[in-house]
């Protein structure tokens, strides 16, 4: 949490700075923090330390594990990426025409076979 309100607030709790480290990644992860951090179970790299006149600092290392020496399931992970597509593989052959055309008018003609022929063509 930051001081925005009273930056002169003797909160002994509250983050009131942070190393330059720490806040490149919190702004490259910025949409996993929108809820802020929770000291007690802070990201792995993390850590706060305390500045010689009593100012929490947060700071970053990734080369430091996590800071309260334990994972639980609510500890927030930066690491997450983001699902690559896969190409899809197959064409119109793949489905059961009698089966998807319960319902439907019957495919009895060549300009009926239109959607399915520019859907392959677009397909291959």
């Amino acid at each position: 949490t930051w001081i925005n309100a009273n930056p002169n607030t003797d909160a002994r709790e509250i983050i009131q700075s942070m190393t330059l480290e720490a806040a490149k990644v919190l702004l490259l992860n910025h949409t996993r923090l929108s809820s802020g951090l929770r000291l007690a179970n802070l990201p792995r790299g993390f850590y706060t330390q305390r500045s010689t006149d009593g100012r929490l600092i947060l700071c970053y290392n990734p080369d430091v594990g996590l800071a309260s020496g334990y994972s639980t399931p609510l500890t927030l992970s930066l690491q997450v990426r983001q699902a690559h597509a896969t190409p899809w593989e197959g064409d119109f052959r793949l489905f059961q025409i009698e089966h998807h055309s319960d319902g439907n008018p019957e495919l009895a003609h060549a300009a009926d076979f239109q959607n399915l022929v520019l859907f392959a063509a677009l397909h291959s």
